[in-house]
């Protein structure tokens, strides 16, 4: 989503942006200034994650990104945060775009250290892993750190990355723990006897 003024403070804090690239094969995120106007783009990613189960305990996650382009004259830090379970809709809204509904650090990735056409993997902070949603979609915003703390941009502060309509899709990689079930069949058997008499085939199926 994006947000265009002249004055960075209404670019950076206005309630509501425009989406643009919505079915395009890349997302864009950080700062520009260019021809006295500033231009704020923030990200926003989607995963299912329902077939999590309940009752698992996450360990760790990556978002796995390939970037498109970097145009960062001034680097920054491509940061995840949180606006669940509300924000950001889906499909998005303009109103999506309003900073004051995302908050945390869930990672970062130093646009100092990328390249364009790599892979590269953001580690989740502690904080993030209760980001996760098992019973149906984790909702992510990419945001740039410098944007996070309202520095203006003088130039170019932008990178953009693949999505989920190219080829080169981001990826979420979920570590997690559960306890298991152990279950015992028995039969069938001889009641005269008591003992084993025949075979039985058992299929269990995941819910």
């Amino acid at each position: 989503i994006l947000s265009v003024a002249s004055s960075y403070l209404d670019a950076r804090n206005s309630e509501s942006g425009t989406s643009v690239w919505d079915t395009n094969y890349f997302i864009c995120g950080g700062q520009i200034y260019n021809n006295e106007k500033y231009y704020i783009y923030r990200g926003f990613l989607f995963f299912d994650t329902s077939s999590i189960p309940d009752t698992a305990t996450i360990t760790s996650v990556k978002l796995s990104i390939k970037i498109v382009s970097d145009d960062s004259a001034t680097d920054f830090n491509l940061t995840i945060q949180n606006g669940q379970p509300t924000y950001p809709h889906t499909p998005l809204q303009g109103s999506d775009f309003y900073y004051i509904r995302y908050q945390g650090n869930g990672g970062q990735l130093d646009t100092s250290t990328i390249t364009a056409g790599q892979w590269y993997n953001i580690t989740f902070t502690s904080e993030a892993l209760n980001w996760i949603n098992k019973e149906g979609i984790t909702k992510l915003c990419l945001r740039s750190s410098r944007d996070i703390n309202s520095i203006p941009p003088t130039g170019n502060e932008a990178i953009s990355i693949y999505s989920s309509e190219s080829d080169y899709p981001p990826k979420l990689y979920v570590e997690y723990s559960y306890e298991g079930a152990e279950y015992i069949f028995y039969g069938p058997f001889n009641e005269e006897t008591g003992l084993k008499d025949g075979n039985i085939t058992i299929t269990v199926y995941p819910v």
